[in-house]
């Protein structure tokens, strides 16, 4: 299994996101019914951005500690493999200052990559809600649906369309 190759830290964020989509899952099941249907779309909005934005902080904190970690931690080793082997590195120490900008590269990259990943997946999961609100405000109108049956329509929803995953291009789920 994958997961048993990755290294620890990696490991831990992963823990990060699950627990991030099981917050937002619980948020919309949990999500107390008051007022209309816009002030029940509205706060729920309100708590998905929330829970979005903590978990983008969190990514970015974690990139910029655990990446230059690891990165010097590899240097080291290759290092320490050179020495091992008597393979003879005129100023190793050069070799590795030369790549710090790589690594600050390498680092805004990979929080640029995340973030953009959990936009995309809140952008979903917002215009879903958006979308069954709008769903349920026609059914409204026409039937006299109420708050609390939007939000069992709206969970239902989520949990038929798959909240645990996004849907590419080619309509593949992947998982979160």
């Amino acid at each position: 299994m994958l997961e048993n190759k990755l290294p620890i830290q990696v490991l831990k964020l992963i823990q990060v996101y699950q627990k991030s989509q099981q917050n937002l899952i619980n948020t919309i099941a949990d999500k107390s019914v008051r007022g209309n249907i816009v002030d029940f779309e509205r706060n729920l909005l309100g708590q998905v951005n929330s829970e979005l934005l903590k978990l983008n902080r969190y990514t970015k904190n974690w990139v910029n500690k655990v990446i230059p970690d690891l990165y010097y931690k590899s240097a080291e080793e290759v290092n320490n493999y050179f020495k091992v082997n008597n393979i003879d590195i005129p100023n190793p120490n050069v070799f590795s200052q030369l790549n710090k900008d790589a690594m600050g590269l390498l680092v805004l990259n990979i929080i640029d990559d995340l973030s953009e990943a959990t936009n995309f997946v809140g952008r979903q999961i917002k215009d879903h809600v958006r979308q069954v609100s709008l769903d349920v405000v026609a059914n409204k109108f026409a039937t006299g649906q109420t708050v609390k049956e939007l939000k069992r329509q709206l969970v239902n929803s989520l949990i038929d369309n798959g909240i645990n995953g996004i849907k590419d291009k080619r309509g593949r789920l992947i998982s979160l």
